[in-house]
């Protein structure tokens, strides 16, 4: 019993002081009050000062007064009157004192009383007292170490406290710093309109120092008024927005104040912030910015988000012909073209959500006329900035602009349509940086992608011909060097193999002797190029044709007409090579040439052709003669068919060759064979009239040849009748030995004279017939009077004056190639009309009748008669000069004349 009872705690009171005390203990202290201020800048009012309940006074947390302890003693019930069986007395420290004084032995004095007055079952209540007692005093304890955690917990919240209250006091000083650093005046008023606040700003404006404006109403200090700015009385009724007020200062300045309210949960105005902007500047700029706007060429608007033209300078009456006021609080979709709504929808809708940025949109405004002008317009949006708060458009009038842009656009398109169609590009050479510019024909000349292509001179020449390249390069170089305009022809080489033909014409601008820039054009000539190179190849084929004709016209001999016509070829036709090669018709079916002419340099001597159906058969001229139809080797470089012959060939500079059968009556008896010094020679054209001259060449052939044949049948003829006419005049002559030789040498010189005047051949040889048998008739005149030695009478001569008439009698039915016949009637007619046997006059009488009239004269007058002796040749001469034009042809007379006197022609040299 008494070890139980020496464990519970003697300072361990009553259970029902112990919620007290935790009560107390947990009870939040009360927020520190602000520290004292003095009154300086940013003080409101004064401050409460620190109470001595601060927690940082109490001497022991969670220590009960001792007023409390006391009475706690006194009204703590005992155990055994509460009836509480497992509560047991509980004392302070107090009590325990009490005790002590009162009896100095309390343990051995209770046990004796217990001992003494209390039985068996006392006892054991005190057992179970002293259990639940020693119970509650554990609790007590855990109690007790809870109430020292609170307690570490409190300390812990006072040192935050602390901690805070410093924090707190440093961002009071740099708000103040802050507030103080603000370069507008910023100042705090009361509801009373007086200053509880201010920056140093405000105070400086002011003209005084902080402590010197607090307390007073604003408007005698800064800005100095008859009383508060007006919506200072609008934010004491109870207004939420952000108030401005703007005013001048008798000085000029303009500011701008900004008043913001601070309010009570009953919404009464507690205090007003009121910042003030020093906007003179902004003033000025914008009165020079209205004055700018108002008189400025182009149109300036501001817009609502929504599109509302809310301001439109007075340029809009001058570009438009509206009034400010007609067109303000308009939405702008209004003077806009439908079709470009759309457009400005956008531009408008990228304006709100892009502020700062400038926006640049074309487009179209209806006049007031209802015409439509083309504007240029920048907008900018200044939603956010007070003094705007819009989308400023600033719109120019473009259209004057726009039609010299389209007058531009459409010149340009006309330009590359003119150089499209005139296969015309330009170009332009910058000489300082290299730069070389094209025109889009250029590109398509050259058949380049200008995406894939970056132009310079290199690359210019890298397209040029190789062949043309260095001509091109020193074309250029000289052109610098000589400062004069070039002109110059070349070809160019496309990655196809193919070539075109351009024509470059350049200029070169100087600048103090230094070249800036070179300018110049090029043109595609290809198919004007071909078309060229064609004519002259058609040119050349139809001039070899004509002087092939020609040749075919004078030639006599088969022989002479191939050479000649080799000749023609090469020289007048302009080819390298011409040769005529005849088929052989033996094993071999070899080819003989014939004839040649040209660059030639052993070249048929090194080949080796047939026209048989072998590799030296399949040829040009093999097969022309195989087949009876031209052949050509437009190259003979990649023509695999020339393989045998194409080292001599390339070597003696033959590019190209064509074969042209020769035939007679269908078969081919052999080919011409034409070479030309440039690839793709013999187009269609060309290929045409060179077989046509190949024809006529044969036909030439097989006509000299049948020429030939009819000459020598013609000759063998010609000498029969010869010899017959002979015959016919020797047997006149058997009859008059006097006149024998008569008819022969009136023949010859009728012949001379003849040639003298230039007669055709077969006319002269037609008079010499005539002049052989002439006196034919004389067959039916008696012997007697051809013979008779004297004067004949009327009767005979007019027997005699009948013998051109038996003439003509007997041959007037034998069909010779010349009159001959009108020769004998007609040639003792006399122009004036006296002569017989017809007294023909003039141009009646045949003229080889009139020139054998004249040789007969001469020659009978010169010539022994039986009638008389020969008178000479002076004589005769005489008798025709003196009738020239009378009797006798004048023409003839003098070309027997000039025979005799000029040439000296004799009858004597003749052989009677």
């Amino acid at each position: 019993m008494a070890a139980v009872l020496a464990r519970v705690p003697a300072d361990v009171g009553p259970p029902h002081h112990q919620p007290a005390v935790r009560s107390r203990l947990h009870r939040r202290p009360a927020a520190p009050a602000r520290p004292d201020r003095t009154a300086g800048a940013g003080d409101i009012g004064p401050a409460r000062r620190r109470g001595s309940s601060h927690p940082r006074h109490l001497c022991r947390f969670g220590e009960i007064p001792r007023t409390d302890r006391a009475t706690a003693r006194r009204t703590a019930p005992f155990p055994k009157e509460r009836g509480d069986a497992r509560a047991a007395p509980q004392g302070t420290r107090g009590g325990k004192r009490e005790s002590q004084k009162q009896a100095p032995n309390p343990s051995g004095a209770r046990r004796l009383n217990m001992a003494e007055h209390t039985d068996k079952s006392e006892i054991d209540r005190l057992i179970r007292l002293t259990e639940e007692l020693v119970e509650r005093n554990a609790l007590l304890q855990d109690q007790l170490q809870e109430q020292d955690r609170s307690r570490a917990a409190l300390l812990h919240l006072m040192e935050e406290n602390e901690h805070v209250h410093a924090q707190a006091e440093q961002s009071r000083r740099e708000w103040m710093a802050v507030f103080d650093s603000i370069r507008d005046p910023v100042f705090v008023h009361d509801a009373n309109y007086c200053i509880v606040r201010a920056n140093r700003a405000y105070a400086e404006h002011a003209g005084s120092d902080i402590a010197g404006v607090l307390g007073k109403p604003y408007w005698e200090v800064f800005p100095r008024r008859s009383g508060p700015l007006p919506h200072c009385q609008i934010a004491a009724e109870d207004a939420n927005e952000t108030l401005v007020d703007e005013f001048t200062l008798e000085s000029g300045e303009t500011y701008i104040s900004r008043a913001f309210a601070l309010r009570d949960t009953d919404r009464r105005l507690l205090y007003a912030v009121h910042v003030i902007e020093d906007v003179t500047e902004k003033r000025r700029a914008e009165t020079r910015f209205r004055l700018l706007t108002e008189n400025a060429s182009d149109l300036v608007a501001v817009l609502t988000p929504d599109g509302i033209l809310r301001y439109v300078s007075p340029a809009v009456e001058r570009l438009l012909g509206y009034a400010p006021e007609e067109v303000i609080g308009h939405h702008m979709a209004e003077f806009y073209p439908p079709e470009e709504a759309g457009n400005v929808e956008h531009a408008l809708a990228r304006a709100l959500t892009e502020t700062n940025a400038t926006h640049k949109l074309s487009h179209r405004l209806r006049h007031k006329d209802g015409s439509w002008r083309h504007y240029e317009t920048f907008g900018r949006n200044l939603l956010h900035e007070p003094y705007v708060r819009g989308i400023v458009l600033n719109s120019r009038d473009i259209s004057e602009r726009r039609q010299a842009e389209e007058e531009i656009r459409r010149n340009r398109e006309f330009l590359a349509q003119a150089q499209r169609i005139a296969h015309l590009g330009s170009w332009e050479l910058d000489l300082t940086n290299h730069r070389l510019l094209w025109s889009d024909e250029i590109y398509r000349i050259f058949e380049i992608d200008p995406a894939l292509f970056r132009p310079s001179y290199e690359s210019f020449l890298a397209a040029v011909h190789p062949e043309d390249r260095a001509m091109v390069n020193q074309c250029y170089t000289e052109h610098m060097s000589r400062r004069a305009p070039y002109d110059v022809t070349h070809r160019l080489l496309m990655t196809d193999g193919r070539v075109k033909y351009v024509r470059e014409r350049c200029e070169t601008y100087y600048e103090e002797d230094r070249p800036l820039r070179s300018v110049g054009t090029v043109q595609d000539i290809t198919q004007q190029k071909l078309g060229e190179i064609a004519l002259s190849r058609v040119n050349r084929a139809l001039t070899t044709l004509s002087a092939g004709n020609a040749a075919l016209v004078r030639a006599s001999d088969e022989d002479a007409l191939l050479e000649e016509m080799c000749r023609v070829i090469t020289e007048i036709g302009g080819y390298r090579l011409a040769w005529i090669g005849y088929a052989q018709q033996d094993a071999r079916k070899g080819v003989r040439p014939m004839a040649h002419a040209g660059f030639e340099k052993g070249y048929l001597e090194s080949i080796d052709i047939s026209w048989g159906d072998n590799e030296r058969g399949r040829g040009p001229m093999g097969c022309a003669i195989r087949s009876g139809t031209p052949q050509v080797s437009r190259n003979i470089q990649s023509d695999p068919r020339f393989a045998p012959w194409r080292e001599p060939a390339i070597d003696r500079g033959y590019a190209s060759v064509i074969s042209l059968p020769l035939k007679e009556e269908g078969a081919v008896f052999g080919a011409l064979n034409i070479y030309a010094a440039e690839p793709n020679a013999f187009d269609e054209e060309e290929v045409r009239l060179l077989s046509e001259m190949s024809e006529d060449l044969a036909y030439g052939i097989v006509n000299l040849r049948a020429r030939r044949l009819v000459s020598e049948s013609a000759q063998r003829l010609r000498r029969s009748l010869e010899a017959t006419v002979e015959a016919i005049a020797a047997t006149v002559e058997t009859r008059d030995p006097y006149t024998a030789g008569h008819e022969r040498r009136v023949a010859q010189l009728a012949t001379a004279i003849a040639h003298e005047m230039n007669l055709p051949p077969e006319q002269i040889e037609g008079i010499h017939f005539g002049g052989l048998i002439h006196d034919l008739g004389k067959l039916y005149v008696p012997a007697e009077i051809l013979s008779k030695p004297g004067r004949l009478s009327p009767v005979e001569f007019e027997l005699v004056k009948q013998h051109p008439q038996a003439g003509y009698d007997i041959i007037k039915a034998i069909e010779f190639p010349w009159p001959v016949a009108r020769m004998v009637l007609e040639h003792h007619e006399r122009l004036d009309g006296s002569g017989y046997p017809g007294r023909l006059m003039g141009d009646a009488i045949l003229f080889e009748a009139r020139l054998l009239a004249v040789a007969d004269v001469v020659e009978s007058m010169s010539s022994h008669r039986p009638y008389r002796p020969a008178l000479g040749h002076d004589s005769a001469l005489e008798e025709i000069e003196r009738n020239r034009g009378r009797l006798y042809d004048a023409a003839v007379v003098d070309a027997c004349l000039r025979l005799f006197r000029e040439k000296g022609f004799s009858l004597e040299s003749h052989p009677h």
